[in-house]
């Protein structure tokens, strides 16, 4: 995909952007694969491109047409992205554009991505405040979502089906006192008859709607509400406790972990979700005392994608798909003389070497040089490192408090410089790799503790990233 390749310059993009054929294009490409595939990275990458080009040179005024094509879009992308926005632009994606998750509810896992973003930028103690805001802005929603009017109870008026109204006819129903069962909640799927008069994709997107807000009345501070994956002992037994349940890992996961080390399908030091192990003992029902040809089931390294109510096991994915420069002929780009050298804004370039030298007690916003070319205060964000973040301090705490005066030092200069400089360290690869250690846990329902080998990080380092990211959300 063109606008994301690490190499094209935001210019380029804009000379694309007013030709149909490449919003066609682009719209395609993110509707078939990037959204399919839940590429965050991809939709996150995109969204902020967009942010900066749109307002420029009348854009809105000159191409109406096209710049609704394109705002559609970035505001989906920023949905896949949710654990990568500001509060800010969470709680207007849900109060003003949430009808455009509503008609991704089929592939969207919207729920997941609101847990992720709880995990990474919030206290336990403030998540609580955060879900409060996320269903408020849902309430206010005025955007309409399904077909018919809603029957109100005991009135012979109607109610436009937004989904404001459809979540005040659902707590209605079920009472608001607090989070309701799942017996409550499929007794109004049954008996409502709103609910009831829509179409089954209606009822589909109504379900998924409604069992993310329930899913916000949970508080963080109970077992059926905090976003965590913990890992224990009770009665020397090991579990998992994930969303209030508690799962053991039985003796047959533990005979058919030894088999597949046998078999040579996973090492002896790798340990997959006990998820994704369950339906491997589902699906293999005799175990060969000898290596014989394996069910087409595929084992991946990393834990397996568990989605839905039942555990799958998925194969591994497929690396990032680049896509080459749709075909927009009547544009043409040439390359600059020679004799001109330009410098371009490069989107996401490939991390360099870094050099630090400090020239003081507190952090110098021009102590970072990169091998060809010096970069700013706010690309140093956005390219940092685990090995950047390294190389900043010994003691990650340490390290963390160094990336925070940086900002800070930004703020004296105004406060978009101190609101660029955080969305930088957002798109920063370090910080990609906190979220990611995050959502794999969320996805498979390990802990992360388990999961800091695979990603190279100490346990200390994301603690002290952890930290960062909450300090810059607050």
């Amino acid at each position: 995909m063109p606008i994301t390749k690490k190499n094209e310059t935001i210019e380029v993009v804009a000379k694309a952007l007013p030709n149909p054929a490449y919003l066609e294009s682009v719209t395609k490409y993110f509707h078939e694969q990037v959204f399919v595939e839940d590429n965050a990275r991809e939709a996150d990458r995109f969204y902020r491109v967009l942010v900066e080009l749109l307002p420029k040179d009348s854009f809105k005024e000159r191409y109406p047409e096209l710049y609704t094509g394109y705002e559609k879009l970035l505001y989906e992308c920023q949905f896949y992205a949710f654990a990568w926005l500001t509060e800010d632009e969470a709680l207007n994606l849900v109060r003003n554009h949430f009808s455009l998750a509503f008609q991704l509810s089929a592939i969207l896992e919207l729920r997941r991505k609101i847990r992720v973003k709880l995990i990474a930028d919030y206290q336990i103690e403030a998540r609580d405040a955060f879900k409060e805001k996320l269903r408020r802005a849902a309430e206010q929603n005025t955007e309409v979502i399904t077909g018919k009017q809603l029957q109100q109870d005991g009135a012979a008026t109607t109610a436009p089906p937004t989904v404001g109204n459809w979540i005040r006819n659902y707590v209605g129903a079920v009472g608001t006192a607090g989070p309701v069962d799942a017996l409550r909640q499929a007794e109004y799927f049954t008996k409502n008859k709103n609910f009831d008069a829509l179409t089954q994709t209606e009822k589909e997107g109504i379900r998924w709607l409604l069992e993310i807000y329930e899913s916000l009345r949970w508080s963080s501070l109970t077992p059926e509400g905090l976003e965590e994956v913990l890992s224990t002992n009770i009665d020397g037994k090991e579990v998992l406790i994930s969303g209030g349940e508690v799962e053991e890992i039985s003796p047959e996961i533990r005979k058919l972990v030894q088999k597949f080390q046998e078999v040579g399908l996973i090492s002896e030091s790798e340990k997959p979700s006990p998820a994704v192990l369950e339906a491997a003992v589902a699906a293999s029902t005799v175990i060969a005392e000898k290596p014989v040809a394996m069910p087409p089931l595929v084992l991946p390294v990393a834990p397996a994608l568990v989605t839905g109510e039942l555990p799958r096991i998925s194969a591994l994915p497929a690396p990032p798909v680049v896509l080459p420069l749709p075909p927009v002929a009547p544009i043409i780009i040439p390359k600059p003389p020679a004799a001109e050298p330009r410098v371009e804004k490069i989107i996401n370039p490939t991390p360099q070497k870094v050099v630090v030298t400090k020239t003081s007690e507190s952090p110098s916003m021009v102590d970072v040089k990169r091998f060809g070319g010096a970069v700013g205060p706010i690309d140093e964000l956005r390219l940092s490192t685990l090995n950047d973040f390294r190389k900043l301090d010994p003691d990650p705490a340490e390290a963390a408090k160094r990336i925070l005066q940086k900002i800070h030092l930004l703020e004296d200069e105004s406060y978009d410089r101190k609101a660029d400089a955080i969305r930088a360290w957002r798109q920063s690869p370090v910080h990609r790799l906190y979220l990611d250690v995050i959502d794999e846990s969320v996805r498979t329902g390990m802990p992360v503790t388990e999961l800091f080998e695979k990603y190279n990080v100490r346990q200390t380092e994301w603690e002290a990233l952890g930290t960062l990211s909450r300090d810059l959300s607050s």
